[in-house]
């Protein structure tokens, strides 16, 4: 039985934020490396429409996941509006979108480890899209995570771009 803890309940909303906390001091300093690391959100449609919608459950609202996809649409015009890589706003703003879109992927990752998600859900069109969004929100997360830790590669590096997916509508594809 998934057991529902708070945000407050657990020590797992504090590694977050010290985590959110660790990204922001470097990507205040080398801004170029937030874009690089969320560029890949740029070569799909903007995150909105029917199939943004989310199934509720006793873990996540549908005002959690409209929420989410606000967030990575808001993320998206943040990157189209940067003529070059360090215009990237390091903001709060900016920063209290991960923070947010961390948080609900974490919600949606032990649903679907936990078994709250059957694996024909998983295998939805609308829920495969989904997926697909968080699969690259969290390569974008765990990249900026190594360029802040030093390394010269990140996963953000070896996205396909354009992407090409037969289920996540994407700019070159529809």
């Amino acid at each position: 039985e998934l057991v529902f803890h708070s945000e407050n309940d657990c020590g797992e909303s504090k590694k977050q934020k010290a985590f959110i906390s660790f990204i922001k001091n470097h990507a205040v300093t080398k801004p170029a490396d937030l874009y690089r690391a969320f560029e890949p959100l740029l070569h799909i449609e903007k995150a909105e429409g029917d199939w943004t919608r989310v199934t509720p459950d006793s873990r996540i609202s549908i005002s959690q996941g409209d929420r989410f996809f606000r967030d990575i649409h808001q993320l998206q015009v943040l990157l189209e509006q940067c003529k070059t890589p360090s215009d990237i706003p390091t903001n709060k703003k900016t920063f209290e979108i991960l923070k947010e879109c961390t948080y609900f992927i974490y919600l949606v990752r032990n649903n679907i480890f936990h078994g709250s998600k059957t694996l024909g859900e998983v295998y939805e069109r609308n829920q495969k899209r989904r997926i697909e969004v968080y699969d690259l929100f969290l390569k974008g997360l765990t990249s900026l995570f190594f360029l802040a830790s030093g390394k010269d590669a990140a996963a953000c590096d070896f996205v396909p771009c354009p992407i090409f997916s037969s289920s996540l509508p994407t700019k070159n594809s529809g």
